[in-house]
């Protein structure tokens, strides 16, 4: 089942870098408490320990939607992720781009 993901990530050094959001497939839906591994995504694309970025997000929300189309009807807010500096959350995002297919948006990627 696909479900909508969303978390947002942060840097140590400036604060907020982006949000992190796409759909990912689940055999189930996690529940508040879970924590979701993003430590192996596609073969062949590794987690880069320069990142700081751990790989695992527990699930702090759900949300259901009503009437939800061929999409999920769920989306899981995942707990934020801070990594060290804005080169390590590039890092991390691009990791997280090329392994799951999700989506970056950065708030000021200069």
């Amino acid at each position: 089942m696909k479900i909508h993901v969303d978390f947002s990530l942060f840097t140590e050094s400036d604060g907020s870098f982006g949000t992190v959001h796409g759909f990912i497939e689940f055999a189930s839906p996690p529940q508040i408490g879970d924590t979701v591994s993003f430590q192996s995504g596609k073969a062949g694309v590794v987690l880069d320990p320069r990142s700081g970025f751990v790989g695992m997000v527990e699930v702090h929300g759900r949300i259901f939607t009503a009437n939800p189309d061929e999409r999920s009807g769920v989306s899981l807010l995942l707990a934020d992720v801070t990594v060290p500096t804005p080169d390590a959350a590039r890092i991390a995002a691009n990791y997280l781009e090329r392994a799951f297919g999700l989506f970056i948006d950065v708030y000021n990627d200069s």
